[in-house]
């Protein structure tokens, strides 16, 4: 897993969203390229018309304030500013003239999304596998892992202006209450709250159709995640202490046997030990990730350096060079 990937995992599930779709759509305007045909001037051209008569099941809405969505079989399209938007993507593509063929790329991304939506699972997924060998988890890093799974949930959830509002009526009719969750709505939006976890509070989603099964599905998860994860956490914990306690141990016997005065400090994910030495000098280590095996390695050359430095004159020194010597061969 690439670094930048890593960074984004624990909070970004958006950016790792956009960055794959990004990847894709990329790769269908560049086979446009090829294309001979004219561009559809936005200008000139009513491009809804056009769209209506090219798609004669699509279904297409006025967004308040948001542009034109337009619903097709198996993708949703936002045209905003003279540009066309696939929603998985959310952020502008291309503008509309730009694109040799608007038609054949939208059709091609209907065709292909199905097969997009299941790839990206199986990646997220995969990240978040990764995710959980990662993490600290601490309480906050589970919070933002919960945030992760429910946006994995709710994926491939298509795009709907007046979300909010159906999801409200469904909600009424169907007189539905959960468990570990709450929701609340807007005319186009709801969000999540866990309970158990305050950290979680206003989880938005915009424009989403949501069903009253995904989010049952959701509730009975969450307490399983939770738990799952809290025990995880607890180990995690107890394994870092043991750990710890370990590399102490060994860090004291060692100085001991050696007869050495020295300072230890114990981060969380690192070591500092101070060695005094004779001739007023002393040895610094720093240690990331201290384990029992890698304290062992250092300190073994650190009893090389205490046995060759001591030996030294204190009229020698040895420090960082000195950049303004000219040296000479």
């Amino acid at each position: 897993m690439q670094k930048q990937e890593q960074r984004y995992l624990m909070q970004m599930f958006d950016i790792l969203r956009r960055n794959f779709y990004k990847r894709k759509l990329d790769v269908v305007f560049e086979q446009q390229q090829y294309l001979n045909r004219s561009k559809i001037n936005v200008r000139s051209v009513d491009i809804i018309d056009t769209i209506k008569n090219c798609f004669q099941k699509a279904t297409i809405k006025e967004r308040p304030d948001d542009g034109v969505l337009i619903k097709l079989d198996n993708s949703d399209f936002n045209i905003f500013d003279n540009s066309l938007i696939c929603t998985k993507y959310t952020m502008g593509t291309y503008p509309i003239n730009e694109i040799p063929n608007l038609i054949e790329y939208m059709r091609s991304i209907n065709c292909q999304m199905p097969q997009w939506d299941k790839d990206f699972i199986n990646y997220a997924t995969n990240l978040d596998n990764e995710m959980m060998r990662m993490v600290s988890y601490s309480d906050y890093d589970i919070d933002k892992i919960l945030i992760y799974r429910i946006k994995l949930q709710l994926h491939e959830c298509r795009i709907n202006t007046y979300a909010g509002t159906i999801l409200q009526k469904k909600l009424e009719d169907a007189k539905m209450s959960f468990s570990n969750i709450s929701i609340k709505t807007g005319e186009h939006w709801f969000s999540i709250n866990i309970l158990e976890r305050p950290n979680v509070y206003g989880l938005r989603f915009n424009y989403t159709e949501v069903g009253i099964d995904q989010l049952r599905q959701i509730d009975r998860f969450v307490p399983i995640w939770i738990e799952k994860l809290t025990n995880t956490l607890a180990k995690k914990k107890k394994t870092e202490e043991i750990n710890r306690l370990s590399v102490d141990a060994i860090v004291r016997q060692k100085m001991k046997s050696l007869g050495c005065e020295y300072q230890i400090k114990m981060y969380e994910k690192s070591l500092l030990l101070y060695v005094k030495l004779e001739n007023e000098r002393m040895i610094k280590l720093t240690v990331a990730k201290p384990s029992v095996r890698n304290i062992q390695k250092k300190l073994e050359i650190i009893e090389r350096i205490i046995k060759f430095t001591n030996d030294i004159p204190s009229s020698f020194r040895i420090t960082d060079i000195y950049k303004h010597i000219n040296w000479t061969m």
